[in-house]
């Protein structure tokens, strides 16, 4: 990728039930197997209920990926989008 981009990440979250949060994450590595994934974006917020959120942040490397990190027991169903400008 060439230096001077910026990765976009939008996470919507349109149904939310139970306790708890979660986060997500935009991460970036050199290899496909993720072997030293670097947070390149975090996503401002947990998510807690029904919401829209985005980020960016400098796109680096080759390979990307989404993650969450669960906190309580909750159940969510969202649209996550990602893009390099």
């Amino acid at each position: 990728i060439p230096s001077g981009r910026t990765a976009y990440v939008a996470i919507h979250c349109t149904e939310f039930t139970g306790s708890g949060s979660i986060v997500y994450t935009l991460e970036s590595d050199t290899d496909s197997a993720f072997t030293a994934p670097s947070t390149s974006v975090e996503i401002a917020g947990a998510l807690t209920g029904v919401t829209y959120r985005v980020g960016d942040g400098n796109a680096n490397e080759r390979y990307w990926r989404i993650t969450g990190t669960v906190t309580g027991t909750p159940s969510a169903t969202v649209v996550a989008v990602f893009g390099i400008l």
